[in-house]
């Protein structure tokens, strides 16, 4: 007769040797969200959330050992022809549900992203070509003068995030300055700028304006009429969580 106690032991000893070889589990899930610009343009974002985790000695999963593993928004930008192009980069995601669709855009038909723009031969600026100095990183500590400026006009730099784009025989590159005053805060007071007249070879130095050729002074960088809109088939959604912002 078997003994029910051994039986019990000798399960419990193969459960423990089955959950010390059983491989790591992973769990992903797709989310997936659209942007449009001003004509009803569309960018496609994709990311993933990734649940992982490894068994145990016990046969169920100890959720301490669970990790999870977040990506930013990848971009891929839907051309006249209708065919899918990828945009470099990413888009920082925040949550699952928004994407800062103002972050992206297209300006007088040219489609551009952070430090980049489509060229006519369909392929992206390529960004690592750009000074450093573009990032604007700490300008308190690697650009005082120009933190001086931008302080002076009561403004931040935005978001660490520029727009390029052809105008005539040049490229223009503009970082939005938002305002920190009460009255007027969050609007664009402002910008950091930098021209080129080589195709991106040379740039001159960063500079303090209010002559903007990008951004449009007296608004906020997501009201801006080149910028994106969260959007369903191309509409933009009324409920777009910036709607209050962008009036």
């Amino acid at each position: 007769m078997i003994n029910l106690a051994s039986m019990r032991l000798s399960f419990a000893v193969l459960l423990a040797a089955a959950g010390a070889l059983w491989p790591v589990t992973a769990f992903a899930n797709t989310y997936k969200l659209e942007c449009a610009g001003p004509a009803g343009e569309r960018f496609y974002l994709q990311t993933e959330t990734r649940n992982g985790g490894a068994w145990g000695t016990s046969f169920m999963a100890d959720k301490r050992a669970l990790t999870v593993q977040q990506q930013n928004w990848q971009i891929r930008y839907q051309t006249k022809w209708y065919d899918k192009i990828k945009v470099p980069g990413y888009l920082k995601r925040h949550s699952l549900n928004e994407a800062h669709c103002h972050q992206l855009g297209v300006i007088d038909g040219t489609p551009v992203v952070n430090k980049s723009y489509l060229k006519p031969n369909r392929t992206w600026f390529d960004s690592a070509t750009l000074p450093e100095a573009f990032s604007l990183h700490m300008p308190e500590k690697n650009a005082p003068a120009l933190y001086g400026q931008i302080v002076a006009l009561h403004a931040e730099a935005s978001e660490d995030h520029g727009f390029l784009v052809p105008r005539g025989a040049r490229l223009v590159y503009e970082i939005a300055l938002t305002s920190v005053a009460d009255k007027s805060r969050g609007k664009v007071v402002g910008v950091v700028q930098s021209t080129s007249g080589d195709n991106g070879k040379s740039w001159t130095p960063l500079a303090v304006t209010t002559a903007a050729q990008i951004y449009e002074l007296g608004k906020t960088t997501r009201a801006q009429g080149f910028a994106a809109r969260w959007a369903l088939n191309g509409v933009p959604v009324a409920d777009n969580p910036c709607k209050q912002e962008c009036r």
